[in-house]
Order: C-alpha cells, then sequence, then structure tokens
C-alpha cells in the first residue's frame, strides 16, 4: 500500500500567549495549499508538523513495512496590498 495514503498530518500554530491553533489535521495525501494570513514586520510564528500512522487492524498494516515517502513543503510570502 501507499504510505502517504496511511499517514495523518497535523499542523499546529504555537504560541506563547494562547494554546496551539489546529491549522490542518487529516490524510498526509490530501492536505490543501493553507494560507496563513497578514505577517507584521518582523513577526515570527512557530509551526509544529506532526505524522500520525493510526493502528490498523490486526497484521493490516504489515503491508506498510519498510515502506518510504516524501514530502515537500513550498513556502511564498507576497507583500501586503
Amino acid at each position: 500500500g501507499r504510505l502517504s495514503y496511511r499517514l495523518v498530518l497535523v499542523v499546529k500554530r504555537l504560541s506563547t500567549k494562547r494554546r496551539p491553533q489546529l491549522v490542518y489535521t487529516g490524510p498526509l495525501r490530501e492536505m490543501p495549499m493553507l494560507k496563513f494570513g497578514t505577517f507584521r514586520p518582523r513577526e515570527t510564528r512557530t509551526y509544529e508538523f506532526s505524522v500520525l500512522f493510526p493502528q490498523g487492524a490486526a497484521g493490516a498494516d504489515d503491508r506498510f513495512q519498510a515502506a518510504t515517502t516524501s514530502l515537500q513543503f513550498t513556502w511564498y510570502a507576497r507583500r501586503a496590498r
């Protein structure tokens, strides 16, 4: 099986002032393009990316032994209008 179909991606925005904000949770292969809003000058943000392998039925996950996957994130920034 394809490992990217089995894995779940969780993306959270971390903040020191409040709880982490969930940005995305769902299948790795279905993550849409996300918009992170407007940044103020010199603003920094921290995001946490976690990949989960949900437990399947007994023996069902054996087909993923030695499986690999990769992903690439491209970040775009543009000047506010």
